[in-house]
């Protein structure tokens, strides 16, 4: 029987359609060619980026940098020594919310391992929209959903019968133990189930410098134009009735706009969404990195793609909080990762001193950060230095008569009014997965500035270890922030002087629970306010928020095949 037949590969067209092509063979050779043709009901699964993980072009030229329209913004695949060694003013002015859009060009680089996978030519590549995206970071886990997907089941042509993929069968034997809860299984209909489906996997890259509310809006009409492709395509509205949205960190704040009835209105046309560390109620971390940068975090020095991922952030995103501000300060995508009104622990931004025994001061927040820090202009804990805003020296000139300063607070203003409208709106068939080690992938779920004890020399030559407030601890300094004068490193220091008294901070490393960037309670925060959306969420160890979706985490891929084939079940 085995001589009876040859499987013909798969190949894909232009717009990521499957096809099938065999020579001709003499009329004596009587080997059929088998096919394995899929479902023609289409589930399309939409993957949506990280913050920073989408492609960006210029939409104007830069006469200063010598970049013209349609030249690279943001394009971390093509970073290299010169995009990481660039200045705070240059980039203020490449990465302008104003001037820059995603980009869904599939630029081909061999040498760094951009390339489609087999059987997929570039212009099916950015039909599929994974042009738009980081490819180093989120290739694998593409090219890996792509097939894992639509295997559900196997038809093995040689015994003539019809398999249950590995991964499935794990799930159906073993499932996924969760602590305190039922295991989490599949059983054999649901597999089935699952398997009369075609599940293309496509990415939605946006302009993650602009609000999530337009990037959701965004999203909403990508969902509708996908839909509309395979409509017409199989000559059926009702091939393609829903799609499957995966998220990774902020895209999952761009999802819930999408399917927010007064944003991007795509709950209908949505069957589900698995959100995976996003940061639901915001992050310390990005109070941190606007004053002091991003961290290397985390780094598997034997993996190439680890390295490449972690430094490059660290290098091309800003390595202070001076090449952070320029940046960030002005752009509402960034601003809406800070913690909102209703992060927790409401009281996250505190100062100690350098003494464990002594109690810790508490920035005063209240219920509302975006006026106790976000919007305060002259106390050392401020998370904006105004003379870091605009480096190149673009505001308060004809084109841009605004101030720096009123640019910032235009883009918080849209940021505070984005998280106060978006609120604890979830799709109804919500699947949810964050981080919570606290031992390798510590994390600020609060910050604290310490007060130093420093040494000083007398006239002798004599060296000191003194109190940096030999007098005690001047309460407008540590409590109320009241400086006459500050001076800050950007990269974790500051000194404040009132009068006669010096206060000297820094800031502490991260110890909580999370995945390197969103705490725990953020992550966890789904099933926390909307537990009646959430159908499934799972804490895992040993995930780094970047690499979270890194294909040799088993766990986390066999919550999505989960969850995938859980919402299928529900699939009109």
């Amino acid at each position: 029987m085995n001589d009876a037949f040859h499987v013909v590969s798969t190949s894909y067209d232009d717009e990521g359609f499957p096809f099938w092509s065999t020579p001709l063979t003499p009329t004596e050779i009587k080997k059929k060619a088998l096919v394995l043709v899929p479902p023609n009901q289409v589930i399309p699964v939409i993957f949506v980026p990280g913050v920073m993980g989408s492609n960006l072009k210029l939409t104007n030229g830069i006469k200063r940098l010598d970049k013209k329209s349609g030249d690279f913004a943001w394009r971390p695949d093509a970073a290299g020594p010169k995009e990481a060694l660039m200045g705070a003013a240059s980039r203020q002015l490449l990465l302008d919310p104003k001037n820059t859009q995603a980009d869904k060009r599939f630029i081909v680089d061999e040498e760094k391992n951009v390339i489609p996978p087999t059987n997929f030519s570039v212009k099916a590549a950015e039909f599929r929209g994974w042009g738009s995206v980081y490819w180093s970071s989120y290739g694998k886990v593409i090219t890996y959903l792509n097939s894992l997907l639509n295997q559900a089941c196997i038809y093995d042509p040689y015994a003539d019968k019809v398999l249950i993929g590995e991964l499935f069968q794990e799930l159906m034997d073993a499932g996924i133990p969760l602590p305190y809860q039922d295991t989490l299984k599949l059983d054999r209909t649901e597999i089935e189930h699952m398997s009369e489906y075609w599940f293309p996997v496509h990415a939605v890259g946006y302009n993650w410098l602009q609000s999530n509310e337009d990037s959701g809006k965004y999203l909403g009409s990508e969902i509708r134009r996908i839909k509309a492709v395979y409509q017409k395509r199989l000559r059926t509205p009702g091939a393609c009735k829903k799609v499957i949205l995966v998220t990774h960190s902020m895209g999952g704040l761009v999802a819930r706009a999408a399917v927010h009835p007064a944003m991007g209105g795509a709950a209908d046309d949505v069957l589900g969404v698995l959100h995976g560390v996003m940061p639901a109620l915001g992050a310390a971390a990005a109070y941190k990195r606007m004053r002091t940068g991003f961290e290397m975090g985390q780094i598997d020095w034997f993996s190439l793609g680890s390295i490449k991922n972690t430094v490059g952030a660290q290098m091309v995103a800003g390595s202070n909080g001076r090449e952070v501000t320029a940046v960030l300060g002005h752009s509402p995508g960034g601003l809406q990762l800070l913690p909102n009104k209703v992060y927790q622990p409401t009281r996250w931004l505190k100062a100690t001193l350098a003494r464990v025994e002594e109690t810790d001061h508490h920035i005063p927040i209240g219920d509302n950060p975006y006026a106790s820090i976000y919007r305060e202009k002259e106390k050392w804990w401020r998370l904006i230095h105004p003379e870091w805003l605009d480096p190149a020296k673009i505001f308060g000139t004809l084109n841009r008569p605004l101030s720096a300063w009123s640019s910032f607070i235009s883009a918080l203003q849209i940021a505070e009014n984005f998280h106060d409208k978006l609120g604890h709106h979830y799709h109804p068939n919500t699947y949810s997965f964050y981080g919570k080690d606290a031992e390798r992938y510590p994390t600020y779920g609060t910050v604290t500035w310490r007060k130093v004890i420093y040494t000083a020399r007398d006239p002798n030559g004599y060296v000191s270890h003194l109190d940096a407030n030999r007098r005690g601890i001047n309460v407008d300094l540590m409590e109320r922030g009241l400086a006459d004068e500050t001076r800050d490193d950007a990269k974790g220091e500051i000194c404040a002087k009132r009068n006669l008294d010096r206060l000297y901070l820094y800031l502490t490393p991260p110890v909580e629970a999370g995945d390197g960037t969103v705490p725990a309670f953020s992550g966890s925060a789904p099933q926390y306010f909307a537990p009646s959306c959430v159908r499934a969420q799972l804490a895992v160890n040993g995930i780094d928020h970047q690499n979270a979706y890194h294909t040799g985490h088993a766990v986390v891929m066999r919550f999505i095949a989960y969850s995938i084939c859980k919402m299928t079940k529900d699939h009109p």
